[in-house]
């Protein structure tokens, strides 16, 4: 049968509901809870047209990645996760990232800044803080389990961090979160699923920098999820923040990839994702971006 009437008899077919078509990147997409979309399933989740589905875009870098693994994030060291919930405290290494200095003139760095959190419940929260350079403020939240991004909100005339704004432990260490100075976003590979919601990972970005001929540098992306169970079959929730499985690797010199992942990684509820590194070299620049959608 050729292609144009093959076309035409789907078409009959699916409009009659004799044959529903579930495909990402087809046409027409119908299932129990998606109405049928006329686009690319990814277009529709970007554009909104999905109920409940919102794309989802994790970024991070290391500069001084060394030759014993360590996550990929500002701090340059093991991520820590919060053991429990608790309140917190942000300060900056400078006077600029505040909106009224001492001497009363306005800051030129970040006023103010959104925290993304999770709860103590692992429901979704944000809370805005107004920075005061040097000095400390805390959280008007005493119940941050897990600070999932921090982002510039109001600025003043270099309209992004001067200094290095960090979310942190009320005792000053350990930091859960860093907005680095001539940045308006964190840049932290781990994340916290919502409760009620799931985590796709369609694509993984790495690009790697500073190394010699001949050296590499070795990512994981992990979770505390194990996709199989006991069963071969049923996926486990492992210790929050401590117990974590790969989820995808590879090694690489001084370049950059996109490892597209024909079927999505899904990761349930509660689970912590990050993505840590080691360089043979112990000198590597490491950047990666993990990608996808929750619903």
């Amino acid at each position: 049968m050729n292609k144009v009437l093959l076309g035409i008899l789907l078409c009959i077919l699916t409009l009659t509901g004799c044959y529903p078509i579930d495909s990402l990147s087809g046409v027409t997409i119908e299932d129990a809870r998606l109405s049928t979309m006329s686009k690319d399933y990814f277009v529709g989740v970007a554009e909104g047209d999905i109920a409940n589905h919102v794309g989802f875009n994790k970024i991070a870098f290391n500069a001084t990645v060394g030759t014993a693994e360590e996550d990929i994030w500002f701090g340059s060291i093991g991520y820590v996760f919060p053991a429990v919930a608790q309140q917190m405290e942000l300060v900056s290494t400078s006077v600029e990232d505040d909106p009224v200095k001492a001497d009363l003139s306005i800051g030129t760095g970040v006023h103010s800044v959104m925290i993304y959190y999770l709860d103590n419940a692992y429901a979704q929260k944000t809370e805005t803080v107004t920075l005061n350079g040097l000095g400390i403020v805390t959280t008007a939240a005493a119940n941050i389990l897990r600070v999932n991004d921090i982002r510039a909100w109001t600025v003043g005339s270099a309209y992004k961090a001067v200094g290095n704004i960090s979310i942190r432990n009320i005792a000053g260490t350990p930091v859960y979160r860093y907005l680095p100075a001539g940045f308006t976003r964190g840049r932290c590979s781990s994340y916290t699923v919502p409760l009620g919601k799931a985590l796709y990972i369609m694509d993984w970005y790495v690009g790697v920098s500073g190394l010699n001929a001949g050296n590499y540098a070795r990512l994981t992306l992990k979770s505390t999820y194990n996709e199989l169970g006991s069963d071969n079959i049923n996926g486990i929730i492992l210790t929050p923040g401590l117990f974590f499985m790969p989820l995808a690797g590879m090694a690489i010199p001084n370049s950059s990839i996109t490892r597209n992942f024909v079927i999505p990684i899904k990761v349930p509820a509660t689970c912590d994702v990050k993505v840590s590194a080691y360089s043979d070299s112990g000198a590597a620049v490491i950047e990666t971006a993990y990608r996808g959608w929750i619903e």
